[in-house]
């Protein structure tokens, strides 16, 4: 399994940081739109970490066993 990141957007009307993140799992990549409510000036690796356990969320994957690229 791995886990990789769109581009990254800042909302500004939803105060919120945007991503398409792509999980692949068994040869298949699965796409889920995140979204996470932060302000402009958090830090990165925080926003990368939260927009991918999001997705894991949604593909039922336990976050702790991926590695974000």
């Amino acid at each position: 399994m791995s886990l990789s990141l769109g581009e990254i957007r800042y909302n500004a009307r939803n105060s919120a940081f945007e991503a398409r993140v792509d999980i692949e799992k068994n040869g298949v990549t699965y796409r889920y739109p995140c979204s996470f409510e932060a302000p402009l000036t958090t830090e990165p690796t925080l926003i990368r970490e939260a927009l991918a356990r999001q997705a894991c969320r949604q593909s039922g994957v336990g976050a702790s066993i991926m590695s974000v690229i």
